[in-house]
């Protein structure tokens, strides 16, 4: 590492590179759309600290990311210039550096990288310099390298093969190549807390560069401990042969992606074979992110081997991409071999994290998450809800699909609820304008009839009331009769006692 460390500033010196005071300032205020970017931000904000970034917790809500927002094309929105007002504070596109749709996939040239055609003319016959030493130099050394490598991967595989070798020839023989194999391709590697190597049985998972990363980890094993049994998806062409000729030595575990039944096949066989009480097994090495990323994000882990059964041992990878990026962006594998071989190094610390069990409160989905959060927080990294489908045409196309079928059904829906609410007002205003002139005469001549009972009941009170003051009162006592007029009223008591 002092070796890199010399070479870093000997050819940084040469090259002239140094970062601007204002490109720094200008960088410190961008921001990133991801949610845990924005969730540290609230929590910062929410423990009194001073964070530059303009986000408030009243709209954090708005930036919430899910796979269901990503898939239906949260990248579209960034091709507009589109501002979030949050009281005192902006977010404008201008603001946002990336998204977290196309930010683990990317390969965009870094100002501290030293393979990149430079900027100035001034460092032009040092870059040209570099190219004529890593093409006519390194990369025929590393080819020879290469060569040799895959030599003692046939020769060494068939020997013990047929011999019928013990474990640790075989193991030795898996070691040896997989450092011949980083040397050809001018890997630097350092493990760091090797006391939590994965141990059997166990599942040992970590974040995917490129089909490399078999031999960077298998590299770290020790002649005299355990290896891995290696699993990965199936590929033609030059990385089936190492497939092929490198399952003689560790035992292997290929899946087809596209094929449903081969991945539940695939998952039976680890939970089986983690089960098995074989001291010649080796835990199983696992990237389950599916997608080979560029290291600035942790992809969404697939749930599949995270039952609780057995031990998981996070392992975490991280690269310095000034000289050289481990990240596979090609369609086809020898394009980035040659890539690699042809780059000044590749230099990529390996962490061991302790191991982790599934609580009995966590379902698998959410034992996934928290394996991925803390490989995430190991690299400083984000960890994203989402995998990497997006990044193959077929599963862009299925999105497409989904988007479309999402948005159809949504405006069917809106117009439902339209043509219900236009029709129920009609019918209202129709109903109303049948049944006002009913009620109206209705009541109309209930009021007639109230009115002609009053009528009536005050024709019959006056008719009473006449007669009452005509009828003439005999009195037996004095056996007169006497004028009803000139009588006093009784009394209720004294009628009753009469």
């Amino acid at each position: 590492m002092i070796l890199v460390r010399i070479l870093e500033d000997v050819l940084g010196s040469l090259v002239g590179w140094k970062k601007k005071e204002e490109d720094c300032k200008r960088a410190e205020h961008k921001t990133f759309l991801t949610v845990d970017h924005i969730q540290k931000s609230e929590n910062d904000r929410n423990a009194g600290s001073k964070h530059d970034l303009p986000i408030t917790g009243q709209y954090t809500g708005t930036f919430e990311a899910s796979s269901e927002l990503i898939c239906l094309g949260i990248q579209s929105l960034l091709q507009f210039k589109f501002e979030f007002l949050n009281g005192q504070d902006l977010i404008s596109s201008d603001n946002i550096l990336q998204d977290d749709l196309t930010r683990p996939f990317e390969t965009a040239e870094e100002e501290a990288s030293l393979l990149h055609f430079p900027k100035e003319r001034l460092n032009l016959p040092f870059y040209i310099f570099g190219f004529a030493f890593r093409w006519g130099f390194l990369f025929p050394l590393r080819s020879c390298f290469m060569a040799f490598a895959l030599v003692f991967l046939i020769v060494s595989s068939g020997i013990c093969v047929i011999v019928n070798a013990k474990m640790k020839y075989f193991r030795y023989c898996g070691i040896t190549f997989a450092k011949l194999f980083n040397l050809s391709t001018g890997l630097i590697v350092s493990f760091h807390d090797m006391r939590n190597r994965p141990r059997f049985p166990g599942v040992a998972v970590a974040n995917h560069l490129s089909a490399n990363d078999v031999m960077t980890i298998y590299s770290g094993c020790e002649y005299d401990g355990v290896g891995y049994t290696i699993t990965g998806q199936s590929h033609g062409g030059f990385v089936k042969y190492l497939y092929k000729y490198g399952g003689k030595l560790t035992p292997l575990l290929l899946v087809d992606r596209a094929c449903d039944k081969n991945r539940n096949a695939l998952k039976q066989a680890i939970v089986e074979y983690t089960k098995s009480k074989d001291e010649n097994s080796y835990p199983v090495l696992l990237f389950p992110e599916g997608y080979c990323s560029n290291n600035k994000t942790v992809l969404q882990f697939r749930k599949a081997i995270f039952d609780g059964q057995t031990a998981i041992y996070p392992i975490a990878m991280k690269q310095n991409s000034r000289f050289g990026d481990a990240f596979w962006s090609e369609d086809t594998y020898m394009p980035y071999l040659i890539r690699t071989m042809t780059s000044w190094c590749t230099i990529l610390d390996v962490y061991y994290l302790p191991a982790m069990y599934k609580e009995t409160t966590e379902n698998e989905e959410q034992f996934a998450k928290r394996v991925q959060h803390a490989i995430a927080a190991k690299l400083s990294m984000d960890a994203l809800p989402f995998d990497g489908k997006l990044k193959s045409e077929k599963e862009r196309m299925k999105y497409k699909e989904k988007l479309q079928m999402s948005l159809y059904s949504r405006k069917f829906a809106y117009q439902t609820v339209l043509v219900i609410a236009a029709t129920l007002a009609i019918v209202s205003v129709v109903a109303i304008f049948i049944t006002f002139p009913i009620f109206y005469t209705y009541f109309a001549r209930i009021k007639m009839e109230m009115m002609n009972e009053m009528k009536f009941c005050k024709k019959s009170a006056e008719n009473v009331f006449n007669f009452v003051n005509e009828v003439e009162y005999f009195d037996p006592k004095r056996e007169t009769i006497l004028d009803i007029s000139q009588c006093q009223p009784k009394t209720e008591r004294s009628f009753l006692l009469e």
